[in-house]
């Protein structure tokens, strides 16, 4: 019997490269136990596997609103450590469970944790490195705050004591080596099937559902259409309306590596913009997904005033996300990586698609995003207004562009997606001798 354990010190429904290492681990024969805290509802697939248990511990209570910060992350970490080793026992001990794969970050005290069990278990450690916990702990802490400098350690001597490792990019590879003379195999996120180009009918059918939450996906005129999609009924048939908004889509855990004010500095741009341009069309901005800084932002939204710019912010169940994708015109990623070694998801996910996506640049985003081949990368709001005006000219009567960036995505990021991937890159190394 082939057993193996996942571990998510986070919420497994915001986790979706884990998500995806479990269900390729079950298709490929192997019982799973998945080891995280409750929240957001993982998709479907994992939730009816009968491989797959899940084993979701409470979350952390937030010590932080009776204690001040480092006594509340001293707690927190406690809290975590008693949770993450009773679940571990009661959970894999009595199986034969061959290795557990963990996600990194969060660092503290997942990896201590894991290598403690490791050594009286016998069970091997894989990390699966998305970037590094003292990087981000960094945002806010400060490179040389005590707290950042004990998770540097933590995470290089403990992480170090894995059997195997993967991580996301080439220049994670290069720095693991570097500084801690860990060696890793590159595993890149590459997006599974129910990432697609949806047809017109596909499109019509999902926005006739979300406009009843969010009216920006109304036809104000004609309840059987939408927004994008109008429907023949003589023919039965939809159709693309012949002048409509244009669907842009950003996902976002609303932190502090993403700074928001670009895209609504690119907006404003664009609504002067289109002011004094005919050949511009509308915008409709979706925005996706929650995180610390939504209210913040939500809030600056509210006082704009825009005639030909509008931003809907849905939460979205797990299997409408990959179908609103595949309904826009152009992703947007203000991501900015707190290490400059990670990559996007949210790109993955949107070139899943086909979606052509206007990406932040810093240092290795060119590892995903080809500059002028896939989309565009950009430095600053005022370049990605730029880029907008350019992309969006006389749409949607000219999509000439968005459409060439699109056949670069499936003639060349698409010749793979995640399980085919998977079964080249992690299957092998796994695959009981």
């Amino acid at each position: 019997m082939l057993n193996a354990c996942v571990v998510v010190l986070g919420d497994i429904g915001r986790s979706p490269r884990m998500q995806y290492h479990t269900l390729s681990l079950a298709k490929n024969g192997y019982s799973v136990d998945l080891i995280a805290y409750k929240g957001t509802r993982p998709t479907q697939e994992i939730e009816n596997n009968v491989r797959i248990t899940q084993s979701l511990m409470n979350d952390v209570p937030e010590f932080n609103k009776y204690t001040g910060r480092y006594l509340g992350y001293l707690l927190k970490v406690i809290w975590q450590s008693i949770a993450l080793f009773y679940t571990l026992c009661m959970c894999i001990t009595s199986r034969n469970t061959q290795f557990i794969i963990v996600q990194n970050p969060p660092s503290i005290p997942t990896l201590f944790i894991l290598w403690i069990y490791g050594c009286f278990s016998r069970v091997d450690i894989i990390i699966d490195w998305h970037n590094y916990g003292f990087s981000i702990l960094a945002l806010t802490l400060g490179e040389r705050n005590y707290v950042v400098r004990l998770c540097r350690w933590v995470e290089g001597y403990f992480g170090s004591k894995a059997k195997y490792h993967f991580c996301v990019t080439e220049s994670l590879k290069k720095d693991l080596k570097r500084r801690w003379n860990i060696d890793a195999q590159v595993l890149y996120d590459k997006p599974p099937s129910r990432f697609k180009q949806l047809d017109w009918t596909e499109k019509h059918n999902l926005l006739q559902k979300l406009k009843l939450v969010y009216k920006e996906f109304k036809d104000v005129k004609n309840k059987d259409c939408t927004r994008i999609t109008d429907l023949d009924l003589i023919e039965n048939k939809v159709k693309e309306k012949s002048a409509r908004p244009a669907f842009i889509i950003s996902s976002t855990s609303w932190t502090e590596d993403e700074d928001f004010s670009i895209l609504l500095t690119a907006l404003d741009n664009y609504e002067q913009m289109c002011s004094k341009n005919t050949v511009l069309p509308g915008i409709v901005c979706i925005i996706t997904g929650k995180g610390p800084l939504k209210e913040h932002y939500a809030n600056e939204i509210k006082n704009k005033i825009w005639r030909s710019v509008e931003i809907v912010l849905p939460w979205l169940e797990s299997e409408d996300y990959p179908k609103l994708l595949g309904t826009c015109d152009l992703g947007i990623s203000l991501h900015k990586s707190s290490s400059n070694l990670d990559l996007p998801m949210k790109i993955v996910d949107m070139f899943g698609c086909c979606l052509p996506v206007c990406a932040l640049n810093y240092d290795c985003i060119d590892e995903l995003v080809k500059h002028d081949q896939n989309g565009f990368v950009f430095n600053d709001g005022n370049e990605l207004t730029r880029q907008l005006c350019y992309l969006l000219k006389n749409f949607p009567k000219d999509k000439s562009k968005l459409s060439q960036f699109s056949e670069h995505i499936q003639n060349n990021f698409l010749k793979l997606r995640w399980n085919e991937n998977w079964e080249n890159v992690f299957l092998p190394l796994i695959r009981p001798e």
